[in-house]
């Protein structure tokens, strides 16, 4: 039984979209103050939309609690079962006759919220904007609803070029509603958003997956078009501060927009500071781009970039674009724009709070530091720079002793790394030094060691096909009897020691090399060859890493010889990007053990 009729009742279709549940999180909080009932429309079972709407509700617990709202009273299913009809219906397919008794007082308002960015077997843009238009106006005549609020889009426009597409499908909804709507004492608002942004938008989250997938982001003509991006929680205030607004109907259509213009390449800059991922920008014609995107629209389910999406990029998507009025079948109709000055603009801090949960494209990364995660810990790693560098000195001091006081180039190695790993050890138990989460990195799981066993086995194939062309190339030169030698030599040590304590000695060199080649030297010194920028450099990075294993190579060409030093400049970048990569020290250990077994005892190059 409905409690005691007060204020007014609301109907929202597509209500459980991306705006749709910002808006119905403004309606909620006027449950009980303004608004008595709201009736949701949705092609989804009953069920499903009180799950969502259940799920809202606790999503939004303790800020709703702190208004004057019906919460502060009720749990949540008594919430549901007393303030919410749930009607599973097609708009797209049907109006709604008056069976539902949508009408359970004098005043009701609808919000239509439906719309979609590509068509589908189900229904094009036709159907989903105007179609569904009529039928939302049918059911408002078949039960009495006089007001209609409709959410459009600020770049709405005729296109007779495109008749079906987006941008015109939108301006014929809006046409609907002048020529059908406007007499017998009903009532109408066109709201006009331009991009809006926010937890689940699809627009900036593919500027994000784009930009986690790699550093490089196509610039549409140049990327200068400009846009007044909006908060959807801004946008979702508005909008039902327009659905309970009983002002003259002087204005008809309102543009609500951000309050600051940016450009694309603004905006895109802007997201990649967010995620602390740098972009090199490349500008692409249009035309050039445009079929692909339109191939992508049509045969992927979920494009990184719809056709529509990008006409609007192109575009531009600011208030006050058509001016200060638009005509409906020659009637001149003012437009109002509102600018929203909340605070929440579109600014690095926003995306750095929607990005965590992002992944990239594909699920795949091809940067070397592939997340802001990856990134913080190397900024973290700033004070350990002069703590790596005596590292660096001790190191190069123990294998010149030991070149003079031990032979065997393994050995040596091993005796090395035996005094390293306690001054490691000390100089790591040193407070200033814990702030970069060495436990995270060194942490050993499952996941990590099957893509460090993975990474292994990949490079012991890259080893082997340069092994087998370089052979091919330099045959019969005294460079390959060179290296056959030293291969020898580097081998011999192998069948001196039991397969046990071989294992043994290559998991000490290996968990030396990791602790202060990867860890104690690569990340100070990628974060200053970056010059403390908060969005490192992937060139940069780069560079750093073979520079490091340049160095690295060059004391192994000291105390061990050319096939050496070539094996610690490539390798060591390999198991460098590991590290940087899976965010994990334990990564490239496993990957580094997984070579160097493959190597040494199984497969042999």
């Amino acid at each position: 039984k409905k409690k005691k009729k007060m204020g007014y009742n609301v109907v929202i279709a597509g209500g459980l979209g991306f705006i749709g549940r910002s808006v119905m999180k403004e309606l909620i909080r006027k449950l009980m103050v303004d608004i008595e009932i709201i009736f949701v429309i949705s092609r989804k079972s009953i069920d499903a939309q009180r799950c969502v709407l259940l799920n809202l509700l606790k999503e939004n617990e303790l800020e709703l609690s702190n208004e004057e709202s019906v919460i502060q009273n009720n749990n949540f299913l008594e919430i549901l079962d007393q303030r919410f009809e749930f009607i599973q219906h097609d708009l797209v397919e049907a109006d709604i006759k008056d069976n539902y008794s949508l009408i359970n007082n004098d005043y009701s308002v609808f919000i239509n919220l439906i719309g979609i960015k590509k068509p589908t077997k189900l229904q094009d843009f036709h159907q989903a904007h105007v179609v569904s238009v009529q039928n939302i106006i049918n059911t408002c005549k078949n039960n009495n609803i006089k007001k209609i609020v409709h959410i459009s889009v600020v770049c709405s426009a005729p296109n007779e070029k495109e008749v079906k597409g987006y941008q015109h499908t939108k301006w014929l909804a809006e046409k609907l509603l002048f020529d059908e709507f406007s007499d017998n004492g009903n009532d109408f608002t066109i709201v006009r958003p331009p991009i809006v942004f926010g937890n689940g938008d699809d627009t900036i989250r593919n500027i994000i997956r784009s930009l986690k997938h790699m550093p490089i982001f196509p610039s549409i003509n140049g990327g200068e078009s400009k846009h007044q991006p909006i908060f959807v929680e801004d946008l979702a205030k508005e909008v039902v501060e327009l659905v309970s607004s009983n002002d003259s109907n002087e204005y008809k259509i309102y543009e609500v927009v951000g309050e600051k213009q940016l450009t694309v390449n603004e905006m895109i800059k802007c997201v990649s500071s967010g995620c602390s991922l740098s972009v090199f920008l490349i500008p692409v014609p249009y035309f050039m781009i445009s079929p692909v995107v339109d191939v992508l629209t049509a045969v992927h389910p979920d494009p990184v970039i719809t056709s529509c999406q990008l006409k609007m990029l192109k575009s531009g998507m600011v208030g006050g674009q058509q001016g200060d009025s638009v005509k409906f079948n020659g009637k001149t109709e003012k437009i109002n724009t509102i600018t929203v000055k909340s605070g929440n603009n579109f600014d690095s801090d926003i995306v750095n709070q929607m990005e965590g949960h992002i992944n990239p494209l594909f699920n795949v990364s091809t940067r070397i530091i592939p997340s802001s995660t990856q990134v913080n810990t190397i900024k973290k790693s700033k004070h350990m720079l002069k703590d790596s560098l005596f590292l660096l000195l001790f190191t190069i001091i123990m294998f010149t002793i030991g070149k003079i006081m031990i032979d065997h180039v393994w050995y040596r190695s091993f005796i090395v790394n035996i005094l390293s790993l306690p001054v490691f050890i000390y100089i790591n138990t040193r407070q200033h030094n814990q702030a970069i989460p060495f436990k995270t990195l060194i942490s050993p799981s499952f996941k990590k060691l099957i893509i460090g066993f993975l990474y292994g086995l990949v490079f012991w194939f890259l080893s082997k096909t340069s092994v087998i062309i370089s052979d091919f190339l330099l045959k019969d030169t005294e460079l390959l009897s060179l290296i056959q030698a030293e291969k020898l030599e580097l081998y011999s040590w192998v069948y001196e020691v039991s397969t046990t304590r071989g294992v043994l000695m290559l998991i000490i060199l290996c968990l030396g090399e990791e602790l202060v080649y990867r860890y104690y030297l690569l990340y100070p010194l990628i974060n200053k060859f970056n010059f403390n920028n908060p969005v490192l450099s992937e060139v940069l990075s780069f560079i750093t890493i073979v520079i490091i294993s340049f160095v690295w190579g060059l004391l192994n060409l000291y105390h061990g010889g050319l096939l050496l030093f070539l094996a610690s400049i490539i390798l060591g970048t390999l198991f460098s990007i590991v590290c940087l990569r899976e965010h994990s020290i334990f990564a490239a250990l496993i990957s580094h053990l997984t070579w160097d077994y493959l190597t040494f005892y199984l497969l042999p190059l």
